[in-house]
């Protein structure tokens, strides 16, 4: 039988997998040779996203700015390091 953790894994693992791609689709959209938006547009989708985030974060009691900070960080390095975030 699957404990809670393992579900929990196993869930989040899944669904992280998901939202990854989500975001690198919804980065797609970014190209201007193929779509028209504005950076209001664009400042609104990004906050929309942050703003699940930040639901996030108080659901499982963790600070946000701590977590963007961490984020913010391990995406300057990756960036660095010539990866794709």
């Amino acid at each position: 039988m699957e404990t809670k953790a393992q579900r929990w894994r196993r869930l989040t693992g899944a669904r992280m997998t998901s939202l990854i791609d989500f975001h690198r689709k919804l980065g797609n959209c970014a190209k201007r040779k193929d779509y028209d938006f504005t950076e209001a547009q664009a400042q609104v989708l990004c906050a929309q996203m942050f703003r699940g985030v930040i639901a996030n974060c108080e659901h499982y009691k963790v600070d946000p700015e701590t977590v963007f900070a961490g984020a913010l960080r391990q995406y300057r390095v990756l960036s660095d390091r010539g990866h794709k975030a």
